[in-house]
């Protein structure tokens, strides 16, 4: 396409030293991939995060309940978790 025909569409831009024929649609389609894919967040780490709600819980029994202090248990290989309250606490 040449820029004469482009001229019709208003949308073609064509590098005279490749011949490479780019829209603006496409180009406009690799910036947004571009910039969505700088701002994807690497994966969770899953026993991180479960740790963490039981430790919420925990503290959250604590807050219901009071009698001292609350601890949260958390077993990955054998899928187990507890939430208790510290009885050898004061």
């Amino acid at each position: 396409m040449r820029a004469a025909e482009a001229g019709s569409t208003g949308a073609v831009n064509e590098d005279a030293r490749t011949n490479l024929v780019v829209s603006r649609r496409a180009l406009m389609a690799g910036l947004v991939a571009v910039a969505a894919t700088g701002k994807i967040e690497p994966a969770p780490n899953l026993r991180q995060k479960i740790d963490e709600a039981a430790a919420n819980l925990a503290a959250l029994m604590n807050e219901l309940h009071g009698g001292g202090s609350w601890y949260a248990e958390v077993d990955h290989e054998d899928p187990f978790v507890l939430i208790g309250r510290d009885l050898a606490a004061p």
